[in-house]
């Protein structure tokens, strides 16, 4: 698909069927991550993938709108590492914008490979313990990925904003 299209129609899919994803389209959803603009090309992120059954069911429990994430086939964590080197991109935290890039790339790939995914807010302090995530490092989010059980219907006629209900010349102003 054209790289227009497929943001255009990517979908949340919280529904998953049980079929396993290949190792070999896992790989090219990572690499599309890896692949994601940040500071310096510092690549401040780092990608747990979680397949355990039990491990899926405990941080389903710290995703208080997610409860879905415990019956998914795999998920993935973002962890974040501080830019120690480049202290006002640390202060800026631009390390967190750019793992949101890589997510972002790896969800557009998956869908663009037939893998439906869904970004999952989770308690972070509590999934980064159960992960065993370095208390330096920050849990950005988890991504719930596999096959799609059914497809997300479009969204509806006025669902989003038109762009230029989004679009301001120069400065800041009340649209």
């Amino acid at each position: 698909m054209e790289v227009a299209e497929v943001i255009k129609q990517r979908r949340s899919v919280r529904q998953f069927t049980d079929k396993e994803v290949p190792k070999d389209i896992l790989k090219e959803i990572l690499e599309a991550g890896r692949w994601a603009p940040s500071p310096v090309n510092s690549q401040p992120w780092r990608f747990i993938i979680i397949r355990d059954k039990e491990k899926l069911n405990r941080i389903s429990q710290y995703a208080r709108y997610s409860p879905y994430l415990k019956d998914v086939p795999m998920s993935i964590a973002i962890v974040v590492s501080p830019m120690k080197a480049y202290d006002w991109y640390d202060e800026l935290q631009e390390n967190k914008f750019a793992a949101a890039c890589a997510a972002q790339n790896m969800m557009l790939r998956a869908w663009d490979l037939g893998i439906g995914s869904c970004w999952v807010s989770v308690d972070r302090e509590e999934v980064a313990d159960l992960l065993e995530v370095p208390d330096e490092l920050f849990l950005l989010c988890v991504i719930a990925l596999g096959y799609p059980k059914d497809t997300p219907p479009e969204p509806k006629e006025g669902q989003r904003i038109p762009v230029g209900g989004l679009t301001l010349e120069e400065k800041y102003s009340p649209i």
